[in-house]
């Protein structure tokens, strides 16, 4: 992901983060981090067709897109020994600097499944990333909602032959006022318990309930002090 888009992103996210904390004390947000299992591997190339030519691409576009999909082969080696090659009949390419473009226009419905006035929620992502955030009066009338929103996303993996990593999922409340609510509230999703977290990383940033950025600055100090270890392991060397 291109840094600037991914700084605008992130800008974007925790100013409405910002927002919904310092507004008033008595709501709070709370975000849900969905990831798409094996994205690129199964997208179906006729429903990235009908994807396209619902946002209006141009009929050229997409047929060139299809000819870019069309008779790929895929081939498995083992040191010497290898396969043989056998012909993929679904997914993009690991790698193409297309792919990712391929993949927002064809998880873009999912995106909007996750935007909805009336339960207060809205969402950002990008390729197998999704997060999905909402605010309210208390934690548990948030997982409520966040459990409609995720509902939708799975009507959205069904008509994509898509599915979610459950074991990658995260919840996590975000408020500056935790003894006002239950802040240990989980979220029931097909009879398993997402419990939250007290840190979550999104698109490389770690956010904390209080959005202080204590766990994000600890990673950069932890790293900053690796990095300079690793150099001077190596000025020593010379």
């Amino acid at each position: 992901m291109p840094n600037n888009l991914k700084i605008f992103y992130i800008y974007i996210f925790i100013t409405v983060q910002r927002a919904i904390l310092i507004s008033l004390s008595t709501i709070l947000a709370s975000l849900l981090c969905l990831d798409v299992e094996g994205a690129y591997d199964k997208v179906a190339h006729k429903r990235l067709a009908h994807n396209l030519r619902k946002r209006r691409i141009p009929d050229y576009i997409i047929n060139w897109v299809l000819d870019f999909l069309r008779d790929r082969e895929t081939e498995v080696r083992v040191g010497d020994y290898s396969l043989e090659s056998s012909r993929v009949y679904a997914g993009i390419p690991q790698g193409s600097p297309i792919s990712p473009i391929l993949f927002l226009f064809y998880s873009a419905d999912l995106l909007e499944a996750c935007e909805n006035i009336r339960l207060r929620t809205s969402a950002g992502g990008f390729v197998d990333d999704i997060n999905a955030l909402t605010y309210g009066k208390s934690t548990e009338e948030n997982c409520r909602n966040l459990a409609q929103v995720h509902a939708k996303c799975e009507q959205w993996a069904a008509r994509h032959g898509s599915s979610f990593d459950f074991k990658k999922y995260k919840l996590i409340h975000f408020t500056r006022t935790p003894r006002r609510f239950n802040i240990n509230a989980s979220l029931v999703l097909n009879g398993k318990e997402v419990l939250p977290v007290d840190k979550v990383k999104v698109l490389g940033v770690i956010l904390d309930p209080a959005l202080k950025w204590n766990h994000h600055l600890k990673a950069i100090e932890t790293r900053a002090i690796r990095q300079l270890s690793a150099l001077k392991s190596i000025i020593g060397s010379i």
